[in-house]
């Protein structure tokens, strides 16, 4: 398993997308970010939820799935 060092743009890419290509790679290995990330994340949830089209439970239990 390795670490990497991701930023918000690369987190917001996994959720826009909502591809399971993601999910595998988050899963497979170690993604370290600063603690605001999920701050951005929660100040950006709307344009997020405009852009995926998704429901906003469906866009929680995504990014959850991306930190776990």
């Amino acid at each position: 398993m390795k670490s990497y060092v991701v930023d918000a743009n690369v987190l917001f890419a996994g959720i826009i997308s909502g591809r399971d290509t993601y999910l595998k790679a988050f899963s497979a290995n170690t993604f370290l970010s600063p603690d605001f990330v999920l701050d951005e994340i929660q100040q950006y949830q709307s344009l997020l939820l405009q852009k995926t089209k998704l429901a906003p439970e469906t866009l929680r239990i995504f990014t959850l799935q991306l930190f776990s």
